[in-house]
């Protein structure tokens, strides 16, 4: 496979704005998180978890006292860029997590019973 080149930012950019993640049931309804899995056991205002990282990946080193959130919607389209343009990204100056992602360790088969769209549009930078 090909690696494709892009800016960090330029891919950042791409994923934090295009990705759409949708739950339906057999219907076609879309469902409140209530409805599909209960109310939250949590209810915070981000700005407010000082000791809390989001991270997309699940090798997020867990540093004592701090707490990890795993996004898994980011590692999702991260995987459809990486369908749409033939291959692992590559990038200039690549952080860690670059490569982390790119062995593609979650998608969204993983998910029960729920449907999945990630858009991913991309423009050259």
């Amino acid at each position: 496979m090909k690696a494709v080149r892009f800016g960090v930012l330029g891919v950042l950019a791409i994923l934090f704005s295009t990705i759409v993640t949708s739950s339906c049931d057999s219907e076609g309804d879309k469902n409140t998180h209530a409805e599909i899995a209960g109310e939250p056991d949590l209810k915070a205002n981000a700005d407010e978890l000082k000791h809390t990282i989001v991270t997309p990946h699940l090798e997020q080193e867990i540093a004592p006292g701090t707490n990890v959130l795993w996004c898994n919607t980011f590692q999702l389209a991260w995987n459809e860029l990486c369908y749409l343009t033939g291959g692992p990204l590559a990038m200039d100056s690549a952080p860690p997590v670059v490569a982390v992602l790119n062995k593609r360790t979650a998608s969204k088969e993983d998910l029960a019973g729920a449907y999945v769209l990630a858009v991913v549009l991309v423009r050259a930078v």
